[in-house]
């Protein structure tokens, strides 16, 4: 059906949310791509980029996240983009670390199993059990800005 022009771009606007929002960047893409003028070459190449941007930012997996935190403590949120819990859980853990060598040499190894152990567990645990949700948040986040410069530019 012919849609007038204000009702062709709405409708295109609004496929392209649902799309972006649903992850099909190439549909949102295409939907935007509707709305622009084709003469506009400047503002296609920098949706494309937007666009790129968006995908690399969804190519980020919680797996990847959830294993680098069980490896060493706080990398799964340095990977998600967490500086500041990257930094906490890193350096809580070495001082974990720390405690349980210095209780091992002061006292002995049973002592410091039943004392730290039980606080290095929960915080390491705890951090790699998160990271996946951290890097859905930072995801999400991202993909937000990047959708609303995208809106910017089709404005």
């Amino acid at each position: 059906a012919d849609l007038p022009e204000k009702w062709r771009v709405r409708r295109a606007l609004y496929l392209a949310a649902a799309h972006f929002g649903a992850r099909d960047f190439g549909a949102a893409e295409a939907a935007l791509l509707e709305i622009l003028p084709p003469e506009n070459a400047a503002a296609q190449a920098q949706l494309h980029q937007l666009m790129d941007k968006a995908r690399r930012i969804d190519r980020k997996n919680p797996k990847t996240a959830r294993i680098l935190s069980m490896a060493l403590p706080g990398a799964g949120q340095f990977y998600a983009g967490d500086i500041k819990n990257g930094l906490n859980s890193l350096m809580l853990n070495a001082l974990l670390a720390y405690w349980f060598v210095a209780t091992a040499q002061g006292y002995s190894f049973f002592d410091a199993s039943f004392t730290v152990m039980p606080w290095f567990f929960r915080y390491h645990a705890g951090g790699y059990k998160r990271t996946a949700a951290i890097l859905e948040h930072q995801k999400d986040e991202r993909l937000r800005r990047t959708f609303r410069s995208i809106l910017s530019l089709v404005k």
